[in-house]
């Protein structure tokens, strides 16, 4: 959304002219040294803990960074996994596989949109349509010819470690988010074409929003449920989702889930009086937007020192969980406000000199 926003606002301000390098570097700079800033925190892990257990944090996720340095750096740690390995280590910052793919999508996105900014709007609108439409067929098609069963299909399964492996094959590759990133893209051209959108008044925008957040919570449930297990063991790999079911909740369902945080995002941008743009402006909420991507990144390293530290026998009561709770979600903050302050702000500052 972001993107087609900027990108088309640069279209215009420069008459069509598109600098591509430019922008290829500006979008590396813009995520990468957060990841490498993440990455070292994984490499010092090792010197903040100690236990009976502590020998795996360094076997399973400092190796691994160790081992995808350049391939993490470079983009495409996740294209070049081993699976067998894969079961006796990890990946390098497991989080990162988002902004990889989210990178690659970035990427490709001025191939549409400098064609759309010299299109009549109408027809760059059924192009956006189909390219959503197309995203869909793109997942469908690799999910039924790479073989690999899905979640929550164990019945067809030759071990149960595959489990987890339809993540690496049907969530990290970039082709299975261009349904969602070309919706996205849709509504970035709405918010720079259309910003005063008649949608009914104030009637019809509350009751759109109740039915984008109906579809959201939907989509929501629909993909919970399918992750979800029977209580009974042998049920569970004695049932297997159908193929149908997967077919629709990765083309449909994944639509439904950012309906509703894409109906917000318009509001926000297009209804500075609204409701949504109030709640979003609340003063308490803003330090949080500048450390978003750090926060994404090194969520996964404080609940690792927790789990990985322990040494002694835990009950684990309500006061335990929520204790950890507390103390996994600072972590997280200060570690990526670290992040924002050595890695991410010194970056955007040069860009900013330089232009």
């Amino acid at each position: 959304m972001l993107i087609t926003y900027s990108t088309l606002r640069t279209l215009e301000q420069n008459q069509g002219r598109f600098n591509y390098l430019k922008y290829l570097l500006n979008m590396y700079l813009r995520f990468y040294p957060s990841v490498f800033g993440a990455i070292l925190f994984y490499y010092l892990l090792p010197l903040f803990g100690d236990g009976p257990f502590w020998y795996l944090v360094d076997r399973y996720h400092v190796e691994a960074c160790r081992k995808q340095l350049w391939s993490s750096l470079l983009t495409y740690n996740f294209y070049e996994i081993n699976l067998d390995d894969f079961i006796q280590n990890s990946i390098c910052n497991i989080s990162s596989w988002w902004v990889n793919s989210c990178f690659h999508l970035i990427l490709f996105s001025p191939l549409i949109l400098v064609p759309l900014y010299r299109l009549r709007s109408s027809t760059s609108l059924v192009v956006m349509f189909l390219t959503i439409i197309g995203g869909c067929f793109v997942s469908i098609n690799h999910i039924a010819h790479k073989g690999v069963p899905y979640m929550n299909q164990l019945s067809r399964m030759e071990s149960i470690f595959e489990d987890s492996f339809y993540s690496i094959f049907y969530t990290w590759p970039f082709y299975h988010h261009i349904s969602t990133f070309a919706l996205g893209m849709l509504v970035g051209f709405l918010i720079r074409r259309y910003p005063n959108l008649y949608l009914g008044g104030r009637f019809g925008e509350s009751l759109l929003s109740i039915i984008f957040l109906t579809l959201t919570f939907y989509g929501f449930v629909w993909t919970g449920e399918m992750l979800s297990s029977k209580s009974n063991f042998f049920e569970t790999i004695n049932e297997s989702r159908t193929n149908l079911e997967i077919f629709l909740n990765v083309s449909v369902g994944k639509l439904m889930f950012c309906s509703g945080f894409l109906w917000i995002f318009y509001f926000c941008c297009t209804r500075p009086k609204s409701f949504w743009s109030r709640l979003f402006s609340i003063q308490s909420l803003q330090p949080f937007y500048g450390l978003s991507l750090g926060l994404y990144l090194i969520n996964f390293l404080p609940p690792l020192w927790t789990v990985f530290s322990t040494k002694e026998l835990i009950d684990f009561d309500d006061y335990f969980i929520m204790k950890n709770s507390a103390f996994n979600f600072t972590m997280t903050v200060v570690l990526a406000y670290l992040i924002n302050v050595l890695f991410e702000r010194p970056v955007l500052n040069l860009m900013k000199l330089f232009g």
